[in-house]
C-alpha cells in the first residue's frame, strides 16, 4: 500500500498518487516483466522495473497536480514535504515536488527495487490562457529583437518579441505584432495592419495597408501612409504623410507639413498645428473626448516559449543509434553523426536522399554536429499524411542548406511534416540558391537566409527563432503545420487546458 506519513504537529499529509492509475499501470508492467523475465537476468529485470516504478509515480503525481491546479493549499502541501511510498513487488519510492519558477514545476521521483535505484523527473509548465497569437500561426516568430530583417518578403503574419525595423522595400503580407518599438521606412510595408506595444515611427514612404494600433506614440513623416485607421494610446505627431480613415488618440495630436487625416479625429488631450488650423489637416472634424479607453492588448499577447528537451535514452532508445542509410533512404530513427554527414557528402552530385515516414515517425538527432552538405544533395521527406520527421538539435549543432540543395517535403511547398527542434543556441543557415520547407522551433537559436531561392521561396513553413537575419530580397512563405503527434502540440489552440492555474507536462528527464 501507499505509505502515509505525518507532518510535525500531528497533522497527516496523504500523498495522493492517483492510486488506481499507478496500480493499473504497474500491474500491467509487472505482468510484462514476468513474461520476459525468463529471457533476461534478474538484474536487468530489476533495472527495468525500478524505472517503470519511478516513471509511473511521477506521471501520476503530475496528473494529480494538473487535476488540482486550482487548489493552492494542496499544491503547497506537496511542495513543503517529501512524499514516500511502497508497492508490493514494485519497490519503494520518494517524491519531491518543487517550483523552478512561478510558471514551472518539477516532480522528481526516486525509486528502489531489489538493490536497483532510478530517478525520473517530470517538468510541468503553466502556459497563459489561449490568445490570438500562437507561435506556429506565423511565418516568422522572433523571440527577441527583429532588427535582422533586411531586404525580404514575408508571406504571412509576423510576431516580434522586441523591436522591429522594416525598410528597403521589405514587405509583410499579413498582420504584424511587435512587443517593442516599430520603425518602418524606405517603402517597408505590411498589407494587413500592425499592433505595437511600443512607439511607432513611419517614415520615408512606409505603408501600413490596414489599421494601426499602438500602446505608445505614433509619429509619421515623409510620405508614410496608413490606409486604414489609427488607434493610439499615446500621442500622434504627423509631420507629413496621410491616414486614409479615422484616428482615435488617447493623448495629444500635432499636425504639420502636408499631413492629412482624411477621416475624423477623436483625441483625449489637445490638438496643435504648425500652420493653419485643425481643419487644414483633418477632413472629418475633430472631437475632444474624456472617456478614452486604452487598447486591449490581450488578443495580441503570446505564450512563453518553453525549451523542448531532446528525449532521453530511456524515453527513446532508438534515437541514440547511428543513422543507417540504405538505398539512399533513411527509414529508422537515429543519430546523424559526423560519419553519416560524410557519407552523404560522398554521394553523387544531385542525389536525392529520402526520409521515409510513410509507416512511422522518424526521429533524428544532431548532437554537437555540423550538418552541412557540399554536393547538391536534396533531402526529401515522404509521409503518409499522419507521420512526421523530427530533427532534434542540441549543443552547438547547426544546419546549412547550400547551393542547389533542398530539404523538405517530396512535394515542394506542401504543408511541412518536417520539424526541426533545438534546445539552445543552434543555427540554421540558408545560403545561395537553396530552400528549406519545415516547421522550425529554435526559441534560443538563429536563422540566417540570404542569396537566391532554389525556385520561388527560400523557406516554406513556420519559423520560430530568437534571431532572424533575412536579406537579399529573400522570400518566406507561411504553410500551417499539423502539430498532432509532435512536441509542438502544446501550441495548438485546442490543447490548452483552461483555467488560470492550469499546468501541462512540458518534458521528462532521467535525473
Amino acid at each position: 500500500m501507499i505509505r502515509i506519513f505525518k507532518k510535525e504537529g500531528g497533522y497527516i499529509l496523504a500523498w495522493v498518487v492517483c492510486f488506481f492509475l499507478v496500480v493499473s499501470i504497474l500491474s500491467a508492467i509487472a505482468l510484462s516483466a514476468s513474461i520476459t523475465s525468463t529471457q533476461t537476468t534478474k538484474v536487468q529485470h530489476s533495472q527495468q522495473q525500478v524505472y517503470y516504478t519511478a516513471k509511473s509515480v511521477a506521471g501520476s503525481v503530475a496528473q494529480y497536480i494538473i487535476q488540482n491546479a486550482d487548489n493552492a493549499q494542496r499544491i503547497e502541501s506537496m511542495t513543503n514535504s517529501q512524499g514516500k511510498g511502497s508497492l508490493p513487488n514494485m519497490g519503494d519510492y520518494t517524491v519531491d515536488v518543487s517550483y523552478i519558477s512561478q510558471s514551472k514545476m518539477k516532480v522528481k521521483v526516486t525509486a528502489t527495487y531489489q538493490g536497483q535505484t532510478d530517478t525520473v523527473s517530470a517538468y510541468l509548465i503553466r502556459p497563459p490562457a489561449p490568445s490570438g497569437i500562437l507561435p506556429t500561426d506565423n511565418v516568422v516568430y522572433v523571440n527577441g529583437d527583429g532588427t535582422g530583417f533586411g531586404q525580404c518578403k514575408l508571406n504571412g503574419s509576423v510576431y516580434v518579441d522586441g523591436n522591429l525595423n522594416l525598410s528597403q522595400g521589405s514587405s509583410i503580407s499579413d498582420f504584424i505584432v511587435v512587443k517593442g518599438t516599430t520603425t518602418m521606412s524606405g517603402s517597408g510595408n505590411t498589407t494587413k495592419g500592425l499592433f505595437s506595444f511600443g512607439n511607432v515611427y513611419l517614415q520615408n514612404g512606409s505603408l501600413v495597408a490596414g489599421d494601426l494600433y499602438s500602446k505608445g506614440d505614433l509619429k509619421m513623416d515623409g510620405n508614410a501612409e496608413i490606409s486604414g485607421s489609427a488607434f493610439v494610446d499615446g500621442s500622434l505627431t504627423m509631420l507629413n504623410g496621410s491616414i486614409r480613415q479615422d484616428a482615435v488618440i488617447g493623448n495629444n495630436a500635432h499636425f504639420a507639413g502636408e499631413a492629412k487625416l482624411h477621416g475624423s479625429l477623436l483625441y483625449g488631450g489637445k490638438v496643435t498645428t504648425a500652420w493653419g488650423n485643425v481643419s487644414s489637416f483633418v477632413s472629418g472634424g475633430a472631437t475632444n473626448i474624456t472617456d478614452y479607453s486604452p487598447l486591449d492588448s490581450s488578443p495580441y499577447t503570446a505564450p512563453a516559449l518553453p525549451v523542448i528537451n531532446v528525449p532521453t535514452r530511456a524515453q527513446m532508445p532508438e534515437l541514440y543509434n547511428s543513422v543507417v542509410i540504405s538505398n539512399k533512404t533513411i527509414s529508422d530513427s537515429g543519430t546523424i553523426t559526423p560519419a553519416v554527414v560524410s557519407q552523404i557528402n560522398q554521394m553523387q552530385w544531385g542525389t536525392t536522399l529520402t526520409i521515409d515516414a510513410t509507416a512511422k515517425d522518424i526521429n533524428l538527432l544532431l548532437d554537437n554536429t555540423t550538418f552541412s552538405l557540399t554536393n547538391g544533395v536534396d533531402i526529401e521527406v515522404v509521409s503518409d499524411g499522419r507521420h512526421n520527421v523530427i530533427i532534434y538539435m542540441t549543443g552547438n549543432s547547426s544546419i546549412s542548406v547550400n547551393s542547389n540543395e533542398y530539404i523538405g517535403m517530396q512535394v515542394m511547398s506542401s504543408s511541412p511534416r518536417l520539424f526541426i527542434i533545438g534546445d539552445g543556441e543552434q543555427t540554421i543557415s540558408l545560403n545561395n540558391n537553396s530552400e528549406l520547407d519545415a516547421c522550425v522551433y529554435l526559441p534560443q537559436g538563429t536563422i540566417n537566409a540570404s542569396g537566391s531561392p532554389l525556385e520561388t521561396y527560400k523557406f516554406v513553413g513556420s519559423c520560430i527563432v530568437k534571431y532572424a537575419n533575412i536579406n537579399s530580397n529573400v522570400m518566406f512563405h507561411y504553410s500551417k503545420p499539423d502539430l498532432d503527434g509532435t512536441p509542438l502540440k502544446i501550441f495548438d489552440s485546442g490543447s490548452y487546458i483552461p483555467g488560470e492555474g492550469a499546468w501541462i507536462i512540458e518534458s521528462w528527464d532521467d535525473k
